[in-house]
């Protein structure tokens, strides 16, 4: 029998079963807010969207570095549910599992209450809907939403904490609340384990197209070759008949620049792999390896479209007999961290490039290379990129599956 439903008034929500009820956060949870001073732990706790709350010390990507004075932060307990509060309407909200500290911009609410199952009200922030509803609460910088990936990026807005504490959620009695989180944790783990897995394919494939760039720009195609050592170790041995030759006898690097002009249809590039901008002036027409200079310094970039570059990317001119998408691969086959100076951006000058040793074959062996890997990396990628959309789509379908319990428009049997 299809239960009896009601307005619950508030647009995220929609309809709720008609025994449940609707209330403010303050009635359901309270905000912790207790001080690391005097300090009572070391351990600092970070936050994210993809992996919840975890160790410090675990967390992966950027973000800010932890502070050295950890008496400016808060304090987290176990079944806190800990929340950014400058990025949470991005996700990033989470149940804690952990004792530590945390930044102060961060809240946490925890359950006292007898009729407030605190695994419940987790699940209610992971859900979308919720997240996207607490737009207009913010005072913050900048949303962007991507049409690929459906979320929303470069979040900063900061939602106070009364606003937050004032926000309606929907309220079942509390056997239904433990009912759904318990039915969801399973649900949920089963899905986990299959992202987790899909994601550990993903990196699999990225590792071995990596080595099968740096074996192919090192030893050539044909395996029966002659060899000799390249006296450099991370390229080794090579084909006898080839050379190894520095940077500035392959290609002539030049700098960025600049430009403020924001409109037009060329494409202005930096350090990371898309353009960020476009203008109305060409710095250069023809093909290049676009390299980092400052920033992302290990992602070169093939461009066969006119653009222009910033000053933190570096274009090349390939010299004579240099088959562009050859040093491209060459390129894309080494450790920059040896090469890199700068601690805090990792950085990279012309005259260190240019007395960088490579592999050297003659031109039509580079050709040959590289439609080599043209071919097996497009291949690579296409099955990366529909490893990529299932994680996307997993991730999609677990929080449309927890919008739809929490709120009670599916009901747990």
């Amino acid at each position: 029998m299809v239960r009896a439903m009601k307005d619950s008034g508030v647009e995220w929500i929609g309809e709720i079963p008609e025994h449940w009820d609707i209330k403010k956060i303050k009635y359901l949870l309270k905000e912790r807010n207790e001080k690391n001073t005097p300090i009572k732990t070391r351990d600092i706790l970070s936050l994210s969207a993809a992996n919840g709350v975890v160790p410090y010390g675990e967390k992966t990507g950027g973000g800010n570095k932890a502070k050295d004075d950890v008496s400016l932060y808060k304090i987290a307990h176990p079944k806190d549910i800990v929340m950014n509060s400058m990025n949470i309407i991005a996700g990033s909200v989470a149940l804690s599992q952990y004792h530590g500290c945390v930044s102060p911009v961060y809240y946490m609410f925890y359950s006292d209450d007898k009729d407030s199952d605190i695994n419940y009200f987790s699940n209610i922030f992971q859900s979308k809907e919720f997240q996207r509803s607490l737009m207009g609460l913010g005072n913050g910088i900048l949303i962007k939403h991507s049409e690929k990936s459906d979320k929303l990026n470069t979040i900063r807005l900061r939602i106070p904490s009364e606003k937050m504490k004032n926000t309606l959620l929907p309220v079942p009695p509390l056997k239904e609340q433990r009912k759904i989180a318990a039915m969801l944790d399973e649900k949920n783990a089963h899905i986990d384990s299959i992202i987790s897995k899909t994601k550990e394919s993903i990196e699999a494939f990225k590792t071995y197209k990596q080595a099968l760039i740096t074996e192919t720009v090192t030893k050539g195609l044909n395996p029966d070759v002659k060899m000799k050592d390249s006296g450099i170790e991370w390229i080794g041995e090579i084909p006898e008949h080839w050379e190894i030759t520095k940077i500035k006898n392959i290609v002539k690097i030049v700098n960025g620049k600049d430009n403020v002009v924001k409109d037009g249809e060329i494409p202005v590039y930096g350090s990371s792999a898309t353009p960020f901008g476009f203008t109305d002036k060409i710095m250069h027409d023809k093909e290049t390896v676009l390299l980092g200079r400052k920033g992302t310094i290990d992602k070169p970039q093939f461009i066969k479209e006119p653009f222009w570059a910033v000053d933190t990317v570096f274009y090349t001119i390939p010299k004579r007999n240099t088959y562009l998408k050859f040093f491209f691969y060459c390129m894309s086959g080494f450790d920059y961290k040896k090469y890199t100076y700068g601690s805090a951006i990792p950085s990279m000058s012309q005259g260190i490039l240019n007395e960088i040793k490579l592999p050297y074959p003659i031109l039509k062996e580079q050709q040959q290379i590289a439609d080599f890997l043209d071919e097996k990396t497009a291949h690579i990628d296409s099955l990366i990129a529909n490893k990529e959309k299932m994680v996307q789509e997993l991730e999609a379908y677990k929080k449309a599956m927890i919008y739809e319990y929490v709120t009670g428009k599916k009901e747990v049997e």
